[in-house]
């Protein structure tokens, strides 16, 4: 499994705090081969989130079949909080 996470560096126009407090905010993405749980897998979820000031998103890539399940429980580790 691959690991990315790195500065967002990206401005946000928008006024956000009106949905939540920016530290509370989480966008995520889950990237499948395809929509049957049967035969298709998970590959890829991206996340972005505020933390110590700025915008910063964390990607955990599957480098294989056998991945998915390491990119799922680690983000639900990265999101237990």
């Amino acid at each position: 499994m691959l690991v990315i996470k790195d500065e967002a560096k990206i401005n946000i126009d928008y006024p956000i705090e009106k949905f939540a407090k920016k530290d509370k905010i989480l966008y995520f993405d889950i990237e499948t081969t395809g929509l049957s749980r049967k035969y298709c897998s998970i590959y890829l979820i991206g996340a972005m989130y505020y933390d110590d000031g700025e915008w910063m998103y964390a990607q955990w890539f599957a480098d294989n079949y056998n991945d998915e399940a390491n990119v799922i429980m680690a983000f639900k580790k990265f999101i237990k909080d």
